[in-house]
């Protein structure tokens, strides 16, 4: 547009008067008119637009804009530009002026009366020419620009930046040099930037980025809003049990930082902190409600175009609200549902107590044993209230979600209970005597029922099978065991539930017995014949003239038969009788058993009784015996015998009767001591028979059995016998059957009997019942003796083997009394073997038994599963997730995988849920958790799967098998481990967040993506934004993207934190995000712009400008240097590409800095990136300091100073520094007192140095370089001959030696002595290809020329006979001639290919040359190169005399070098002696063969093949020495460089010169030196390298092609590694 003046003129100058009047008011910017379509405006200049800074704004300098036409097109018109731009003001219907925006640019503005017109934009032909994009933007920078009233958006700007900014922008859109917010770009000739420049560097490029940002976010709603009300999310708030409300606060990820106003009430409330909305209601909504916002967008008048024919177009209002909609609804209750089952089926009015969240409440199960509570959302603890008889269940979580019924079950396990019973003796806790305390069996009632038998075992014990726990549980012994009094105590067990927290419980009861006691009564007398009766008188009775006669003293010892002696048997168990005057003695009250009764005193010459035993077994009883020491003459002698074996059982008190069959009475006899009595039983003694008192008379008997022999059955038979008188005495048996008795043994234990059903939970019921199938090994456990003392079984053998029936049990054949054990040899199926064995004895049940039995009573475990799991929830620490208690929302159940069925056919069904458990923390590892499934499972299949877990986790959806089948009879407990025992994981919900990083374009244009962003994720709360409260970083890649991969579930912000390889300013954006479900990508942008700085290096020298050899120590002292500048050092400029800050081959150069003036190299136009500086090159004999100098470009206008040293001295260098050493010696031998120069080749250096007596000067610490050393004449050597001067190079960290040589002359006997040669001639080999083959060449034409003229002759008619003969003979010489020049020929070709081929087959010796350098500058450090690999050990096989092996890249010159022992043989002969013309390339034989001499001289044929050395003689042209400076030489035990330094011709006659080329020897190294200034001065070609009497001399030798001069190759050799 074209700015004009304001023109006065008509109506004009009028209403210009008035608005200045109305601005020196200061009325204009706030001042409105109403505005509609159709009405007309008139248009004037208004008051410079004037920053907040004080300065106009003014039109960019030269500029282009583009004009639209009505015909559609565009041209574009050049400005001048820099004119102060004034406000654009309209006034209509007289009203007051306002600013307007032009939307015309380039095109006039002035003022008019009434000359717009206004019109809406649909209406308006030159705004709908623009494009689309362009109308938009326009509208909406009108939207965020300055209008009429309303106050500054930010800070730092006034009403005219704001009014500026927003016109520039619209400019933008209307010249199309932008269509977004977010780039510019040129527009034909329009510049991308032409208006920016008019608010860049001003305030208004403040509200500039402000408009555009609110313009770009304009149509971006919060980011948990939705456009309608049908794609808004749902929100759900939650109740805050502190504050009784429903609330949820948001963030708006998007950062509009705008309050949101409701447009209808509907009781929530919002508020804003930031970008965080929390959202409360104080009612609970069970349906989502939408709610409508507003954006609080400017709320404007309609937008207007002003046209005016040909002048600027303009525009007023803009008007473009966004609303935008909520689902909202809050949290209803949810249903806790507690399922109750229980082993004994009873469900009704357990209690549980429920809290958190507020809640602390008890309530209790119905008849159907479930709960339901209504909560709200959340987590709670069900803890089930302890009930007695019940194994309390572990508490578990329940969580709560909105709506939904979520549910806990707690199955209730009765306690049990066994009896281990311990019986004792009363008196001394074990069995006394011959009593036992196995065989006693006892009762287990219930209240008074008798339940169950036992019987004690060997050591007076059992252990009762499994039973619910009761306080009426009680244990009566039924039948005592032998030798004991029954114990009639009622005992009470122990067995209240009260007693016992877990499952399976035992209890101890210990019962005591009374043993049955008795004693035993001896009478002691001696039968002696009645005095006053003599013989004749006596009768024929047995007794007739006998007394009895007490015999007092008798003493007995009386013990327990089985501890075999007095002296062993126990105290109780034993007694001492001593008879009285009456023969009287009685024992103490011995316990039950057989007793031995032993005389071991008595009167003088009269027999002891022999042993007897007595039994007692009868609580109380006194056993008497009369004992007479006169064997008793008995008539009838009973003998007790084993009815099996016809033994006598030598068992005392076998009872009998015998009855008289005449008179059908038992008979009496009459005994007489201690107290006479009559007796009609008569007993056995332990021999197992008996004498009766009294003969019997004559008649008819019957013997009658009334007392059985313990261990044996009574007899009922009596035995029939006579006495007739045929015997003195009759000996009557009586045959008893031992007792036996049968084992019964009862298996029983839990089976799996049914199921309860309750509520969906399924709960297995046991029950106990008989078990089939269990096998039992009866086995002997003593020996086993019948009475008669046959063993019967031997201890240990199995006597039987038993199996349970249907019913659990399983009877023994009859077996002899004794003790047994019972060892399990095969459980019933399902069922754990018992290992310990059990034990019972067949005890005598009396003589009245037959067959008596004894009950074993034995319980299996039934083999039980213990299920595990392990549970991970995966933890960051990082983002603080895991740590906590999100456990508690975890929840697994336990379900069938089949049909399981019970025994009552009722059924577990498949998929049936038994059990569902939380899982504890696990100590010592963080984020690991168990659980165990409490119900006690029977076989089957199932699996385990998780129900519930956190909200921030991805829940599992796999189910785990669960196989609980039998094991085998030795496992008690099945340990099943969840998923193989590996932790079943919980990975937390994950997220991606991926981003473009875009920056400011360094070349201009489109920006671009950055690489090298450091973008931090942070914690919400997150207040300062570094990379120490990152959370996660990333950095952007190449194509400016950045992703955060595997955010966990929550709330972050995304920020930068460090800038793209510190090349742009960091971007203070945040970018709130929500990650919420797995998977989820979320993405963001963030913008950069640029920055620039400078690199300076200063390179110096630390000098002291009196430095000489006197005050050198004086400097050092003083510490006082100054800074000297040197010039040719190259610094590379190297970016740090990899940001390691250690220079890296990844690391870009970017360049070599420009040395501006002496030692001052600079390079600016940096970018904010890391750098590395780098010398590339020292100034020459100065070290290079290797290091590479980072430095890094952080702020806009950065200078950066590279130093090495101390600050403020630069960039220093240290020179590369040797030493030499002067070795001075005269042919008179002396050697101090000479003078020498040592002066530098540059000049800097000139020091003079005397010899002292050794003569041997030491200069240390010099400069490398070339230095001439140079005697000077003084009175010591004014006598003798001065050497000529030496060259020698110092060398790094070497000492370099020269030797000077002092010749003093003597005077001639004669004056006029003539020359002679300085050394003997010494011949040059002839190392020329000979001619041989253009002789013999030449012959074979002249000879094929001869022989064809000579036939021509021969055959021309017309010739006499002798011309002919003549003719033929000449044709004959020819033809041979022809034939031996062929043959000549023939052979000298054949020595070139056999040379070739001989040389050609080392090769496989020798690896390929490397590239050589392609300039003597490239090659200057000749030790890096890379040399070819010789075999020298098999190569020295094929030749001997092999040295070194010679190489020219890139040429034929590549043999073996060798040596003989003169310079001839190898003349004619190849490596390995074959005679050959072509020769070898050979060493001169006076050169050692190390290569060590001065001048090592090799020499070779000039081969016309080009074999051999014939390649020398192209060393005379320049281009040729360009590429190919250098040649390898190979020993075998080191290689070298030669760095070729002259090449020239030479005559052979100069041999045995000092200039010679081929001379070997100098007097000292003056002379070498002027020998190797010679050899250079005759050059053909110019050459860099420069050679001191330092260095060792390879020279090359061949032939001119004319063969009498020789070309010679000379160069330096430099070891390599």
């Amino acid at each position: 547009m074209n700015m004009k003046t304001f023109r006065k003129r008509g109506v004009s100058r009028i209403l210009s008067a008035f608005l200045c009047v109305l601005i020196a008011l200061g009325m204009l910017p706030t001042s409105v008119f109403a505005a509609s379509e159709g009405q007309h405006a008139s248009s004037a200049y208004g008051d410079v637009v004037m920053g907040s800074d004080g300065k106009a704004y003014r039109s960019p300098s030269g500029y282009y804009t583009m004009t639209y036409h009505s015909d559609g097109t565009t041209s574009y018109a050049y400005h001048n530009g820099n004119v102060a731009y004034q406000h654009f003001v309209l006034s209509a219907d007289g009203g007051a002026f306002r600013w307007v925006y032009c939307i015309e640019s380039g095109i006039r503005f002035g003022d008019s009366d009434d000359g717009y017109y206004s019109e809406h934009t649909e209406n308006s032909q030159y705004f709908n020419q623009l494009p689309a994009t362009a109308q938009r933007g326009i509208m909406m920078a009108s939207l965020y620009g300055w209008q009429p009233g309303a106050p500054l958006p930010i800070s730092g700007i006034n009403a005219d930046d704001w009014y500026m900014a927003a016109q520039c922008i619209i400019w933008e859109y209307q010249q199309q040099l932008r269509s977004d917010p977010h780039s510019r770009h040129d527009h034909g000739k329009v510049a991308g930037n032409t208006f920016y420049r008019i608010v860049q560097g001003r305030p208004a490029e403040k509200a500039y980025n402000w408009i555009l940002d609110q313009i770009a976010s304009h149509s971006t709603i919060p980011s948990f809003t939705g456009t309608s009300a049908q794609n808004a999310p749902v929100q759900e708030l939650k109740w805050d049990t502190e504050k009784k409300v429903y609330t949820l606060t948001l963030t708006d990820t998007n950062n509009l930082n705008i309050d949101l106003q409701a447009l209808s009430d509907s009781g929530i409330s919002v508020t804003r902190n930031g970008n965080k909305y929390t959202f409360t209601s104080k009612k609970m909504i069970m349906s989502p409600v939408a709610v409508q916002y507003r954006k609080n967008v400017p709320i404007g008048e309609n937008m207007l175009i002003w046209g005016r024919s040909g002048w600027q177009t303009m525009m007023t209002g803009a008007k473009d609200p966004v609303s935008f909609y909520m689902q909202i609804k809050t949290e209803t209750y949810g249903k806790a549902k507690i399922v109750k089952t229980s082993e004994d089926g009873i469900v009704e009015g357990i209690s549980f107590q429920i809290t958190g969240n507020g809640v602390d409440e008890t309530v209790v199960t119905g008849k159907d044993g479930t709960i339901s509570k209504d909560l709200l959302p959340g987590t709670y603890l069900v803890t089930e209230k302890p009930v007695d008889r019940y194994v309390t269940p572990a508490s578990q979580y329940v969580t709560i979600e909105s709506g939904q019924t979520s549910s806990v079950q707690f199955s209730n396990i009765l306690k049990k209970f066994r009896v281990l019973v311990h019986k004792a003796d009363a008196d001394t806790g074990t069995a006394q005597g011959d009593a036992s305390l196995a065989g006693a069996k006892y009762g287990l009632y219930k209240g008074g029922e008798l339940i169950d038998t036992f019987t004690t075992g060997p050591d007076g014990s059992f252990m009762t099978g499994y039973y619910v726990c009761g306080d009426d549980w009680t244990l009566r012994e039924i039948e005592p065991s032998n030798g004991y009094l029954l114990d009639e105590t009622v005992h009470e067990v122990g067995a209240s539930p009260s007693l016992y927290e877990v499952e399976l419980n035992t209890t101890e009861n210990n019962v005591t017995e009374k043993v049955i006691y008795g004693n035993i009564q001896i009478v002691k007398h001696t039968d002696e014949k009645d005095p006053d009766v003599n013989d004749s008188e006596h009768s024929d009775d047995a007794n007739a003239g006998i007394i009895e006669k007490p015999e007092e003293g008798a003493v007995f010892e009386v013990y327990l038969t089985n501890s075999g002696s007095y002296e062993e048997a126990k105290e109780s168990e034993r007694d001492l009788l001593t008879t009285d005057s009456d023969g009287f003695a009685v024992s103490k009250m011995l316990p039950y058993g057989r007793y031995t009764v032993h005389q071991i005193e008595g009167e003088d010459g009269k027999a002891f009784v022999p042993d007897f035993t007595v039994y007692i077994n009868e609580d109380g009883h006194t056993y008497s015996y009369i004992l007479n020491n006169t064997t008793i003459t008995s008539r009838v002698r009973v003998e007790k015998r084993d009815a099996e074996t016809d033994q006598i059982i030598p068992i005392p008190g076998t009872g009998f009767r015998i009855k008289d069959l005449e008179t059908g009475e038992f008979i009496r006899q009459e005994i007489y001591y201690p107290i006479p009595e009559t007796i009609d039983t008569f007993y056995t003694s332990d021999e197992g028979w008996l004498m009766l008192p009294e003969p019997l008379k004559t008649g008819n008997y019957e013997l009658h059995e009334v007392a059985a022999p313990e261990g044996y059955v009574l007899s009922k038979e009596p035995v029939p016998f006579t006495i007739d008188g045929s015997e003195a005495v009759v000996t009557v048996v009586q045959h008893n059957k031992p007792q036996k008795g049968q084992i019964i043994i009862s298996k029983t234990g839990e089976v799996f009997a049914s199921v309860q059903e309750n509520d969906g939970f399924y709960l297995p019921v046991y029950e106990v019942m008989g078990l089939p199938g269990a096998v039992y090994d009866l086995i002997a456990d003593e020996d086993i003796y019948t009475g008669d003392g046959t063993l019967r079984a031997a201890k240990d053998t199995v006597v039987a083997t038993l199996t349970t029936g249907d019913d659990g049990t399983a009877v023994s054949d009859p077996l002899y009394l004794g003790c047994y054990r019972l060892e399990e040899r095969k459980a019933p199926d399902g069922m754990v073997l018992d290992p310990e064995p059990i034990y019972t004895e067949l005890t005598y049940a009396g003589q009245e038994t037959e067959i008596t039995q004894a009950a074993v009573g034995m319980y299996d475990e039934r083999q039980k599963a213990a299920v595990e799991l392990l549970k991970g929830l995966e933890t960051d620490e990082t983002f603080g997730l895991g740590l906590g208690e999100e456990y508690k929302d975890v929840t697994f159940g336990l379900y069938a995988s089949e049909d399981i069925t019970a025994l009552d056919d009722s059924v577990i069904p498949e998929g049936g849920l038994l059990e569902v458990v939380g899982v504890s923390p696990m100590e010592d590892a963080p984020g690991q958790f168990s659980a165990g499934f409490l119900t006690d499972l029977p076989f089957g299949s199932f699996y385990v799967q998780e129900r519930t877990t956190n909200d921030a986790y991805v829940i599992s959806d796999q189910k785990y098998p669960v196989v609980f089948s039998y094991a085998g009879q030795e496992t008690g407990l099945v340990s099943i481990k969840v998923n193989e025992g590996n932790a079943i994981a919980n990975e937390l919900i994950r997220g991606r967040i991926d981003g473009i990083k875009y920056g400011e374009n360094p070349d201009g244009g489109d920006d671009l993506t950055l690489e090298g962003a450091v973008i931090g994720l942070f914690a919400p709360d997150t207040e300062e934004f570094n990379e120490e409260n990152a959370l996660m970083t990333v950095t952007s890649g190449e194509n400016g993207a950045f992703s955060f991969e595997n955010v966990p579930f929550g709330h972050w912000i995304i920020a930068e934190i460090a800038s793209p390889s510190g090349l742009y300013s960091i971007s203070e954006e945040q970018h709130h995000v929500y990650v919420g479900t797995d998977g989820q990508v979320i993405e963001i942008q963030i913008d950069n712009t640029l920055i620039h700085g400078t690199v300076q290096v200063i390179k110096t020298e630390a000098v002291d400008p009196s430095k000489t050899s006197e005050d050198e120590s004086a400097e050092k002292e003083s510490g006082n240097p100054f800074m000297h500048r040197l010039a040719g050092a190259v610094f590379e400029l190297y970016e740090d590409t990899d940001g390691d800050k250690e220079l890296t081959e990844n690391d870009k150069l970017i360049g070599e800095l420009e040395e501006t003036d002496t030692g001052f190299h600079e390079m600016g136009g940096l970018l904010a990136k890391g750098y590395f500086v780098k010398e590339k090159k020292a100034p020459e004999g100065f070290e290079i300091d290797p290091n590479a100098y980072y430095f890094s470009i952080t702020e806009d206008g950065q200078v950066v100073v590279i130093e090495n040293k101390e600050a403020g001295y630069g960039f220093v260098n240290e020179a590369y520094r040797g030493n030499l050493k002067i070795v001075k010696d005269s042919s008179d031998g002396r050697k101090d007192g000479f003078a020498f120069e040592v002066k530098s080749k540059d000049g800097t250096y000139c020091e003079t140095f005397t010899t002292p007596e050794n003569g041997i000067i030491e200069i240390t610490g010099l400069r490398i370089g070339v230095y001439t050393v140079t005697e000077i004449r003084n009175k010591a050597s004014e006598d003798y001959i001065i050497p000529d001067g030496a060259t020698v190079e110092i060398k790094t960290g070497e000492t370099a030696v020269v030797q000077f040589f002092n010749e003093k002359p003597e005077k001639p006997d004669t004056p006029d002595t003539p020359d002679t040669p300085d050394t003997p001639k010494k011949p040059v080999p002839q190392t020329g290809d000979d001619y041989n083959l253009y002789l013999w060449g030449g012959l074979f034409a002249l000879a094929m020329i001869g022989t064809g003229v000579s036939f021509f002759f021969c055959v021309r008619k017309g010739k006499n006979k002798k011309y002919r003969i003549a003719a033929g003979s000449v044709l004959l010489a020819f033809a041979a001639g022809t034939i031996g020049s062929a043959l000549l020929l023939s052979g000298e070709i054949s020595q070139y290919a056999k040379s070739k081929e001989a040389y050609n087959e080392l090769h496989q010796y020798v690896e390929a040359v490397s590239e050589p350098k392609s300039s003597p500058e490239e090659s200057a450090d000749a030790s890096d190169s890379r040399l070819p690999s010789v075999n020298f050990e098999e190569l020295l096989q094929k030749g001997p005399d092999v040295k070194a092996w010679l190489a020219l890249p890139d040429t034929s010159i590549n043999y073996p070098v060798v040596q003989g022992k003169d310079n001839d043989y190898y003349l004619k002969h190849l490596y390995d002696g074959t005679a050959n013309k072509t020769g070898s390339i050979f060493l001169d034989y006076e050169n050692k063969p190390e290569f060590t001499d001065r001048n090592n001289i090799i020499y070779g044929h000039n081969m016309r093949d080009g074999s051999m050395f014939s390649t020398l003689r192209e060393y005379a042209d320049q281009g040729y020495y360009d590429a190919h400076p250098v040649m390898y030489l190979m020993t075998p035990k080191k290689n070298y460089v030669m760095e070729i330094f002259s090449a020239f011709v030479a005559s052979p006659g100069e041999s045995g010169n000092k200039t010679s080329p081929w001379e070997l020897s100098w007097k000292d190294d003056g002379a070498y030196t002027t020998w190797l200034s010679a050899m250079q001065e005759r050059s053909l070609v110019k050459t860099d390298v420069s050679v001191t009497s330092s260095d060792r001399v390879l020279t090359l030798s061949t032939c001119t092609n004319n063969g009498a001069d020789r070309f010679l190759v000379m160069g330096k050799l430099i070891e390599t590694e």
